[in-house]
Protein backbone atom coordinates (compact mmCIF):
# COMPACT_ATOMS: atom_id res chain seq x y z
CA UNK A 1 0.00 0.00 0.00
CA UNK A 2 1.26 3.48 -0.87
CA UNK A 3 0.12 5.20 2.34
CA UNK A 4 3.33 5.77 4.35
CA UNK A 5 2.04 6.99 7.69
CA UNK A 6 5.05 5.59 9.58
CA UNK A 7 7.63 7.50 7.50
CA UNK A 8 5.49 10.62 7.66
CA UNK A 9 5.35 10.29 11.44
CA UNK A 10 9.13 10.10 11.73
CA UNK A 11 9.41 13.36 9.79
CA UNK A 12 6.80 15.13 11.94
CA UNK A 13 8.52 14.09 15.17
CA UNK A 14 11.45 16.33 14.21
CA UNK A 15 9.33 19.48 13.97
CA UNK A 16 10.03 22.25 16.43
CA UNK A 17 7.32 24.40 18.03
CA UNK A 18 7.28 26.88 15.14
CA UNK A 19 6.71 24.22 12.49
CA UNK A 20 4.08 22.48 14.61
CA UNK A 21 2.26 25.79 15.02
CA UNK A 22 2.34 26.37 11.27
CA UNK A 23 0.87 22.90 10.63
CA UNK A 24 -1.94 23.65 13.11
CA UNK A 25 -2.62 26.97 11.39
CA UNK A 26 -3.11 25.03 8.15
CA UNK A 27 -5.74 22.88 9.85
CA UNK A 28 -3.64 19.71 9.68
CA UNK A 29 -2.53 19.61 13.32
CA UNK A 30 -4.34 16.31 13.88
CA UNK A 31 -1.96 14.62 11.43
CA UNK A 32 0.90 15.34 13.83
CA UNK A 33 -0.85 13.30 16.55
CA UNK A 34 -2.14 10.64 14.15
CA UNK A 35 1.35 9.98 12.82
CA UNK A 36 3.11 9.64 16.19
CA UNK A 37 2.33 5.99 16.94
CA UNK A 38 0.24 4.96 13.94
CA UNK A 39 1.07 1.77 12.08
CA UNK A 40 -0.67 0.66 8.90
CA UNK A 41 -1.31 -3.13 8.84
CA UNK A 42 -0.67 -3.81 5.16
CA UNK A 43 -2.56 -7.12 4.93
CA UNK A 44 -5.65 -5.62 6.55
CA UNK A 45 -5.42 -2.59 4.24
CA UNK A 46 -5.24 -4.90 1.21
CA UNK A 47 -8.27 -6.87 2.41
CA UNK A 48 -10.23 -3.63 2.96
CA UNK A 49 -9.50 -2.58 -0.63
CA UNK A 50 -10.82 -5.89 -1.97
CA UNK A 51 -14.12 -5.36 -0.14
CA UNK A 52 -14.77 -1.73 -1.16
CA UNK A 53 -17.32 -0.71 -3.79
CA UNK A 54 -16.05 2.65 -5.11
CA UNK A 55 -19.29 3.37 -6.98
CA UNK A 56 -21.60 2.96 -3.97
CA UNK A 57 -18.93 4.23 -1.54
CA UNK A 58 -19.43 1.24 0.74
CA UNK A 59 -17.46 -1.69 2.09
CA UNK A 60 -19.17 -5.07 2.17
CA UNK A 61 -17.86 -7.42 4.86
CA UNK A 62 -17.84 -11.19 4.43
CA UNK A 63 -20.96 -11.52 6.61
CA UNK A 64 -22.93 -9.06 4.49
CA UNK A 65 -22.64 -6.03 6.76
CA UNK A 66 -22.16 -2.80 4.81
CA UNK A 67 -20.09 0.19 5.93
CA UNK A 68 -20.66 3.48 4.12
CA UNK A 69 -17.93 6.06 3.57
CA UNK A 70 -18.44 9.84 3.54
CA UNK A 71 -16.40 13.00 3.71
CA UNK A 72 -17.65 13.51 7.28
CA UNK A 73 -15.88 10.30 8.23
CA UNK A 74 -12.66 11.64 6.73
CA UNK A 75 -13.07 14.65 9.00
CA UNK A 76 -13.72 12.46 12.06
CA UNK A 77 -10.78 10.11 11.41
CA UNK A 78 -8.11 12.46 10.04
CA UNK A 79 -9.28 15.79 11.48
CA UNK A 80 -8.29 17.70 8.33
CA UNK A 81 -10.16 20.82 7.09
CA UNK A 82 -13.56 20.45 5.48
CA UNK A 83 -13.92 24.05 4.35
CA UNK A 84 -16.59 25.53 2.06
CA UNK A 85 -14.39 25.74 -1.05
CA UNK A 86 -13.44 22.88 -3.38
CA UNK A 87 -9.72 22.17 -3.63
CA UNK A 88 -8.41 23.59 -6.94
CA UNK A 89 -7.38 21.10 -9.60
CA UNK A 90 -6.02 21.28 -13.14
CA UNK A 91 -9.54 21.37 -14.60
CA UNK A 92 -10.54 24.44 -12.56
CA UNK A 93 -7.17 26.20 -12.66
CA UNK A 94 -7.27 29.95 -13.28
CA UNK A 95 -4.54 32.09 -14.82
CA UNK A 96 -3.46 33.12 -11.33
CA UNK A 97 -3.34 29.45 -10.30
CA UNK A 98 -1.22 28.68 -13.34
CA UNK A 99 1.35 31.29 -12.35
CA UNK A 100 1.51 29.96 -8.79
CA UNK A 101 1.87 26.39 -10.02
CA UNK A 102 4.69 27.40 -12.35
CA UNK A 103 6.65 28.88 -9.45
CA UNK A 104 6.19 25.74 -7.36
CA UNK A 105 7.09 23.49 -10.27
CA UNK A 106 10.28 25.44 -10.96
CA UNK A 107 11.32 24.83 -7.36
CA UNK A 108 10.26 21.23 -6.80
CA UNK A 109 9.11 19.77 -10.11
CA UNK A 110 10.80 17.70 -12.78
CA UNK A 111 10.04 16.57 -16.30
CA UNK A 112 11.04 13.25 -17.80
CA UNK A 113 10.66 11.43 -21.07
CA UNK A 114 9.17 7.97 -21.43
CA UNK A 115 9.02 5.70 -24.44
CA UNK A 116 5.91 3.69 -25.15
CA UNK A 117 6.23 0.88 -27.65
CA UNK A 118 3.44 0.64 -30.19
CA UNK A 119 4.00 -2.12 -32.70
CA UNK A 120 7.40 -1.62 -34.34
CA UNK A 121 7.71 2.06 -33.45
CA UNK A 122 8.09 3.82 -30.09
CA UNK A 123 6.37 7.03 -29.10
CA UNK A 124 8.23 9.35 -26.74
CA UNK A 125 6.14 11.54 -24.47
CA UNK A 126 7.05 14.01 -21.74
CA UNK A 127 5.61 13.89 -18.23
CA UNK A 128 5.82 16.54 -15.53
CA UNK A 129 5.31 16.30 -11.80
CA UNK A 130 6.78 16.66 -8.33
CA UNK A 131 8.67 13.50 -7.32
CA UNK A 132 9.14 12.85 -3.62
CA UNK A 133 12.88 13.07 -2.97
CA UNK A 134 15.16 12.70 0.02
CA UNK A 135 16.22 16.33 -0.47
CA UNK A 136 12.61 17.48 0.02
CA UNK A 137 12.19 15.41 3.18
CA UNK A 138 15.53 16.55 4.56
CA UNK A 139 14.54 20.15 3.93
CA UNK A 140 11.21 19.65 5.71
CA UNK A 141 13.06 18.23 8.71
CA UNK A 142 15.57 21.12 8.70
CA UNK A 143 15.44 24.58 10.18
CA UNK A 144 12.94 27.24 9.03
CA UNK A 145 13.11 30.81 10.22
CA UNK A 146 10.08 33.07 10.68
CA UNK A 147 10.25 34.38 7.11
CA UNK A 148 10.05 30.91 5.54
CA UNK A 149 6.49 30.10 6.57
CA UNK A 150 5.14 29.83 3.03
CA UNK A 151 7.96 27.55 1.91
CA UNK A 152 7.41 25.23 4.85
CA UNK A 153 3.62 25.07 4.47
CA UNK A 154 3.89 24.38 0.74
CA UNK A 155 6.48 21.65 1.26
CA UNK A 156 4.52 20.11 4.13
CA UNK A 157 1.35 19.99 2.02
CA UNK A 158 3.19 18.33 -0.88
CA UNK A 159 4.60 15.62 1.35
CA UNK A 160 1.38 15.13 3.37
CA UNK A 161 -0.64 14.67 0.18
CA UNK A 162 1.85 12.27 -1.38
CA UNK A 163 2.67 10.19 1.70
CA UNK A 164 -0.67 10.03 3.55
CA UNK A 165 -3.69 11.84 2.16
CA UNK A 166 -3.62 11.18 -1.61
CA UNK A 167 -0.68 8.86 -2.32
CA UNK A 168 -0.21 7.35 -5.75
CA UNK A 169 1.53 4.11 -6.63
CA UNK A 170 4.46 6.10 -7.96
CA UNK A 171 6.69 8.18 -5.65
CA UNK A 172 5.42 11.52 -6.91
CA UNK A 173 2.52 13.87 -6.36
CA UNK A 174 -0.49 13.31 -8.63
CA UNK A 175 -0.23 15.86 -11.45
CA UNK A 176 -3.78 17.17 -10.93
CA UNK A 177 -2.87 18.15 -7.35
CA UNK A 178 -0.31 20.74 -8.43
CA UNK A 179 -2.83 23.62 -8.11
CA UNK A 180 -3.84 22.36 -4.66
CA UNK A 181 -0.39 22.80 -3.14
CA UNK A 182 -0.30 26.43 -4.25
CA UNK A 183 -3.00 27.17 -1.63
CA UNK A 184 -1.06 25.98 1.41
CA UNK A 185 -1.35 29.39 3.07
CA UNK A 186 -5.17 29.29 2.78
CA UNK A 187 -5.56 25.56 3.43
CA UNK A 188 -8.25 25.90 6.11
CA UNK A 189 -10.67 27.40 3.57
CA UNK A 190 -10.78 24.24 1.42
CA UNK A 191 -12.53 20.88 1.56
CA UNK A 192 -9.63 18.43 1.80
CA UNK A 193 -11.96 15.70 3.13
CA UNK A 194 -13.81 15.41 -0.19
CA UNK A 195 -10.50 15.34 -2.03
CA UNK A 196 -9.12 12.51 0.12
CA UNK A 197 -12.27 10.42 -0.28
CA UNK A 198 -12.46 11.04 -4.04
CA UNK A 199 -8.81 10.08 -4.57
CA UNK A 200 -9.24 6.95 -2.45
CA UNK A 201 -12.29 5.78 -4.39
CA UNK A 202 -10.54 6.46 -7.72
CA UNK A 203 -7.59 4.36 -6.56
CA UNK A 204 -9.87 1.56 -5.37
CA UNK A 205 -11.66 1.56 -8.73
CA UNK A 206 -8.34 1.03 -10.54
CA UNK A 207 -7.35 -1.58 -7.96
CA UNK A 208 -10.66 -3.47 -8.38
CA UNK A 209 -10.26 -3.50 -12.16
CA UNK A 210 -6.89 -5.22 -11.84
CA UNK A 211 -7.89 -7.41 -8.90
CA UNK A 212 -10.95 -8.96 -10.53
CA UNK A 213 -9.19 -9.39 -13.86
CA UNK A 214 -6.20 -11.29 -12.41
CA UNK A 215 -7.27 -12.47 -8.96
CA UNK A 216 -4.74 -10.12 -7.36
CA UNK A 217 -3.40 -6.60 -7.68
CA UNK A 218 0.12 -5.44 -6.87
CA UNK A 219 -0.98 -2.45 -4.78
CA UNK A 220 -3.31 0.48 -4.36
CA UNK A 221 -3.00 4.22 -3.88
CA UNK A 222 -5.24 6.42 -1.78
CA UNK A 223 -5.46 7.07 1.95
CA UNK A 224 -5.41 3.48 3.21
CA UNK A 225 -5.03 4.56 6.84
CA UNK A 226 -8.41 6.30 6.69
CA UNK A 227 -10.11 3.21 5.24
CA UNK A 228 -8.56 0.88 7.82
CA UNK A 229 -9.36 3.10 10.82
CA UNK A 230 -12.93 3.69 9.60
CA UNK A 231 -13.60 -0.03 9.20
CA UNK A 232 -12.04 -0.76 12.59
CA UNK A 233 -14.26 1.83 14.28
CA UNK A 234 -17.35 0.54 12.45
CA UNK A 235 -16.53 -3.02 13.52
CA UNK A 236 -16.15 -1.99 17.16
CA UNK A 237 -19.45 -0.12 17.10
CA UNK A 238 -21.17 -3.08 15.40
CA UNK A 239 -19.88 -5.51 18.02
CA UNK A 240 -20.87 -3.12 20.79
CA UNK A 241 -24.40 -2.84 19.43
CA UNK A 242 -24.68 -6.65 19.33
CA UNK A 243 -23.56 -6.85 22.97
CA UNK A 244 -26.18 -4.28 23.96
CA UNK A 245 -28.91 -6.15 22.07
CA UNK A 246 -28.04 -9.59 23.46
Amino acid sequence: MSCRIESFGRICQKFDDRRRRWVCEMGFGSLLHLALDMHLPRQLAYWVMTRMDPISKILRSTNGVEFRFSKNQVRWVLGIPMGPRSVPCTKTMTERDHEKVQRIFLKYGKSWESKKSVGQSGQVYTSVGIPLSSDMMNRLEGYFDAGEEKEFKTLFLIIALEMVLCPTQSPRLASDLLPAVSYAMEATEYDWCSLVLSKLLDSVQNFARRFYANGFASGCGGCAIFAVVSVSVYSCLFCFSLCVLF
